[in-house]
């Protein structure tokens, strides 16, 4: 082979490599798309957004400028959390082509949305009935470095590996804060119960340092089962989150089916209501502070300053002024809890005593 052949050839090999780059470089192109590229221009105009999960529809509604919770009557929703999703939508890259066919979508989970479908969910975007966005996210890819999932807009036969995160879908706690108060237990002095069904009972501690609560009254030949069970009760407000909330308008003609007064140490006073409706207990908070009822520290005890040292660190805040924060999150609200606060506060007296064993064998 002489060298003009030689030359020939290495021309046509780097000619079919250079073709082959640019070939895979503009499929890449082809295939790497933005899903909704005009998402983030339109941001302003968005006053819907309804997420559709196999358990359950969440609508974020937009009303006079504040974000709120369709199916939690309207509860507020962080601001951040839209902005968000809505950044996380407007960067969802294609990867890769997937099936065309809907025999095929199931395998992936990018089948047209159906409540109760095991994989599928649905996000729609709107301004006002206009449809900006929307897209059924299926599975995620498994085994991927980076946030990849399956999609298929809804109305298009060609779905997609699609790379971007979508962290919305299940954690509602991204979205609102779910937090409604955190009462400790060392910090309560007095607890009173009154159930609709059954008889009234009380539980207190003489003193901050205590570690159980004593039940009173106790019946005849009977005897508490444990100061643990007894005491329980006491941590009913600690780090008390709610699984759903509703308006306070749901119990306005409703009575009760129970009632619980918790008073601390230091004056802040819990009034917790339950109620049944629609096969779901809610429940109604309110805070107060009775200074009257507030107990005064010991002189020799921890809150007094020792001979040369510095004067204790001041509160953060006043417990009048912890009533008004508290107040601001519950007012207007109601709750449903999650089942082991619920298991607390339903304890009824016969729950947290047992008859006396009879010692005389």
């Amino acid at each position: 082979m002489n060298l003009r052949v030689v030359a020939v050839v290495a021309a046509l090999v780097v000619a079919g490599a250079w073709f082959a780059t640019q070939k895979k470089a503009a499929v890449s192109e082809v295939e790497s798309i933005t899903l909704f590229p005009d998402l983030v221009g339109v941001a302003n105009e968005i006053d819907r957004i309804a997420i559709a999960s196999p358990a359950r529809t969440r609508t974020l509604v937009r009303d006079d400028g504040l974000w709120g919770l369709q199916e939690f009557d309207g509860f507020p929703v962080k601001v951040g959390g839209i902005k968000s999703l809505v950044v996380q939508l407007s960067n969802l890259k294609t990867v890769e082509a997937k099936t065309k066919k809907p025999e095929s979508y199931a395998r992936i989970g990018v089948q047209d949305y159906v409540a109760g479908n095991e994989n599928s969910n649905l996000i729609e975007v709107l301004s006002g009935e206009t449809q900006i966005a929307s897209v059924i996210v299926g599975k995620r890819r498994e085994n991927s470095a980076d946030p990849e999932h399956f999609m298929r807009k809804p109305g298009e036969e060609q779905s997609w590996l699609v790379g971007g995160e979508i962290d919305l879908l299940a954690n509602l706690s991204e979205l609102m804060d779910m937090t409604v108060c955190d009462v400790p237990s060392e910090r309560v002095r007095e607890i009173t119960v009154s159930p609709l069904d059954s008889s009234p009972f009380r539980l207190s501690k003489s003193g901050a340092d205590d570690s159980f609560f004593a039940l009173t009254p106790i019946p005849e030949g009977y005897e508490p089962k444990s100061r643990t069970t007894v005491s329980s009760l006491g941590a009913v407000l600690l780090d008390l989150r709610f699984d759903a909330a509703a308006s306070r308008d749901r119990i306005n003609d409703l009575t009760p089916v129970n009632s619980i007064t918790m008073i601390t140490f230091d004056g802040l006073v819990a009034k917790v209501d339950e109620f049944e409706a629609a096969e779901r207990r809610l429940v109604r908070i309110d805070f107060s502070y009775a200074a009257e009822l507030a107990t005064a520290p010991d002189d020799e005890g921890e809150d007094s300053p020792t001979p040369g040292t510095n004067e204790p660190e001041a509160p953060s805040e006043t417990v009048a002024e912890e009533v008004a924060r508290l107040n601001a999150v519950v007012n207007g609200w109601v709750y449903e809890l999650p089942k082991y606060k619920s298991r607390q506060l339903g304890k009824r007296l016969d729950d947290l005593v047992k008859p006396i064993e009879n010692s005389d064998e």
